[in-house]
């Protein structure tokens, strides 16, 4: 009986026999035995060899000393743009540097900008290179 079954199915031919698993089917059994042997994929098992990331921390912007906040209000009275110097940096001093960066064509986004202090007289010193 069983010689007519084997004679069966070779005379059908290959289209008749049972179809090759789907790739996809074929993936999830793969991933089902890798799993239930206790075994990891190996992009996982890199990953867990990697150092956790870092968050980028954001920190607060320092802000100017209260001293060099007081040298700056009193260039900007000097020059006509502040009314009195308050010694700490508060919006309107922001605002005045802000306006003298601004008639000067200078970039207005940070305040203040190395180009208004040296316009104002508040730049580097000038040292002799011997120190």
């Amino acid at each position: 009986m069983s010689g007519l079954l084997l004679l069966g199915v070779l005379w059908l031919g290959p289209q008749h026999a049972a179809p090759p698993p789907h790739r996809a089917a074929h993936h999830l059994l793969q991933h089902a035995a890798t799993r239930r042997a206790g075994k990891q994929p190996a992009a996982r098992r890199a990953a867990q060899r990697r150092p956790p990331r870092r968050r980028a921390v954001r920190r607060r912007p320092l802000g100017i000393a209260p001293a060099r906040a007081a040298q700056i209000q009193q260039a900007l009275v000097a020059a006509g743009y502040l009314h009195h110097a308050s010694g700490r940096w508060d919006a309107a001093t922001a605002a005045a540097m802000k306006k003298f960066q601004a008639e000067h064509r200078w970039q207005t986004r940070f305040v203040p900008d190395a180009r208004a202090l040296i316009a104002l007289g508040l730049g580097p010193a000038a040292t002799p290179l011997g120190g």
